[in-house]
């Protein structure tokens, strides 16, 4: 969980890193970079990544989907994201045009007082909204799947578990 010598942690990166592994969860850290990702604790899901935004006190988590998608399917998956987010409360599907991937994400806005607040607290909304991305990204693969496959965006949602 420490950061390597000659680098300084932002001490909510820091913070970030040991509520999870305080939850049992593996973390590799990018100190440079600001970022981390969080192992799954299915076989067959991707990892999630965790990006620290310093300036506003806030921790976002990032389930990504392949990159580089087709440019036949950009459409489809932008109506695919308008439903998707009618439905999602906590959690949000962004899709970038210029680089062409898809991601489902859900974070937590401490505030500039983030050191003053309670540990457990913190760690409590951390895991909350970690899993909150893991569970709207995995209830939503086969949707996404059938979307990149040729199906409608509409017909795609009945496929969310």
């Amino acid at each position: 969980m420490t950061a390597p010598t000659g680098i300084e942690p932002s001490p909510l990166l820091a913070i970030a890193v040991a509520a999870l592994q305080s939850r049992g969860r593996v973390v590799d850290t990018n100190w440079d970079a600001q970022t981390f990702t969080v192992r799954a604790l299915r076989p067959d899901v991707e990892t999630t990544l965790g990006v620290v935004f310093n300036f506003t006190g806030s921790i976002v988590f990032y389930y990504v989907w392949e990159d580089d998608l087709p440019d036949e399917r950009m459409a489809a998956l932008a109506e695919f994201v308008l439903r998707a987010n009618e439905k999602l409360t906590t959690s949000a599907f962004e899709l970038s045009l210029g680089r062409r991937d898809l991601a489902l994400r859900a974070g937590v806005a401490f505030g500039e007082d983030y050191l003053d607040l309670d540990r457990g607290a913190v760690t409590a909304l951390l895991v909350n909204a970690l899993e909150e991305c893991e569970r709207a990204a995995y209830a939503h693969r086969g949707a996404v799947a059938a979307v990149l496959a040729g199906t409608s965006p509409a017909e795609s949602l009945t496929k969310v578990a």
